[in-house]
């Protein structure tokens, strides 16, 4: 009876064998498709970081070069303002001219 049982189990573990190493290879294809995954997320959201960060600088610029405008604009605005005071007026205070007609 030994015979008999040791006479099955021969091939029946030789078919095994290959049973074993389809499964052992799915697995290792499956986690190769897992860490394959996790690097495309990975970069993907350093690409997404790094373009973020490229249009926030782009806005930064913008924003600078906006209130530079503002600036240049306000200055030549009281540049005017403060040459027209002093042709109205006729005095070179134009502070005083402009304090006075505040009050």
């Amino acid at each position: 009876m030994n015979v008999e049982i040791l006479a099955m189990l021969i091939p029946i573990t030789a078919l095994c064998i290959p049973i074993v190493a389809i499964l052992a290879g799915h697995q290792r294809k499956m986690v190769e498709m897992r860490i394959q995954l996790e690097r495309d997320r990975v970069g993907t959201g350093s690409a997404d970081v790094r373009k973020l960060r490229e249009e926030f600088q782009t806005l930064r610029e913008g924003l600078t070069a906006h209130a530079v405008s503002v600036d240049e604009n306000l200055k030549t605005l009281a540049s005017r303002v403060a040459h027209l005071e002093n042709k109205l007026s006729g005095t070179g205070g134009t502070e005083d001219s402009l304090e006075q007609r505040l009050r």
